[in-house]
């Protein structure tokens, strides 16, 4: 979904801009590391303690991008 079209590997690996692109880097000052596409996984071996770690870390990672901080 960008403007221009990918013509290369570093066009393809770059890390996006808009809402997404700063999501992403909210999310990792957060402790979150998102792929670049903004896709998450998640385990089995995560607990109810992670997954209550990862939303409040999401939720902060979307406060800095709606500027609610």
């Amino acid at each position: 979904f960008e403007e221009a079209p990918v013509t290369d590997a570093r066009g393809l690996t770059a890390p996006p801009g808009g809402r997404l692109g700063a999501f992403l880097a909210a999310a990792l000052d957060n402790g979150l590391y998102l792929l670049p596409d903004g896709r998450w996984y998640i385990s089995t071996v995560h607990g109810e303690a992670e997954l209550e770690e990862t939303l409040a870390a999401a939720e902060a990672a979307l406060a800095v991008v709606v500027g609610v901080e």
